[in-house]
C-alpha cells in the first residue's frame, strides 16, 4: 500500500509530464515545495524538474527553474516582485509592466464611490 506522500509524488510526476502546460507549470512549483517537505524524493524531483527545463512552454521552464533554485536554497523571488498564482505567471502577463497596486486600489475606491453616488441619486429622484 502506498503512503500518502508516495501517492502525492506519483500524482505530481504524472502532472509534470501531462499535456496541459498550466498543470505542468503548477506541478513544477508544487514539486519544489514537495522536495523540501520530503527530502527522500529530492533526487527524483530534481531529475523531473531538469527535464521540465526543456519544456516547450516558457512558463513551465520558468517554474521548473524557480523550483530548482528553491531546492538549492537560492532566493527565488526578488524582494520587490510578487509571485502570482502560486508562482506561476502566464506568459501574456510577463511582458506587461509592473502593476501599481496603489493605483488599482485607488481605481477600486473611485468605482465604489461612483456606484454609491449613482444609487443615491436614483434613490433621491425616485422617492
Amino acid at each position: 500500500m502506498k503512503s500518502s506522500e508516495e501517492a502525492e509524488f506519483q500524482e505530481l510526476r504524472e502532472e509534470i509530464t501531462g499535456t496541459d502546460p498550466i498543470v505542468r507549470g503548477v506541478a513544477a512549483v508544487d514539486l519544489g515545495s514537495f522536495a523540501l517537505d520530503y527530502p527522500i524524493y529530492q533526487t527524483q524531483i530534481i531529475r523531473l524538474l531538469e527535464q521540465a527545463l526543456n519544456d516547450p512552454d516558457a512558463d513551465v521552464r520558468d517554474s521548473a527553474k524557480k523550483s530548482l533554485d528553491l531546492i538549492a536554497g537560492k532566493e527565488v523571488v526578488e524582494p520587490t516582485k510578487q509571485v502570482i498564482g502560486f508562482g506561476y505567471l502566464p506568459q501574456e502577463y510577463q511582458e506587461k509592466p509592473e502593476v501599481n497596486q496603489k493605483q488599482i486600489i485607488l481605481n477600486c475606491v473611485c468605482c465604489i464611490v461612483m456606484i454609491v453616488t449613482i444609487v443615491l441619486v436614483f434613490t433621491f429622484f425616485i422617492f
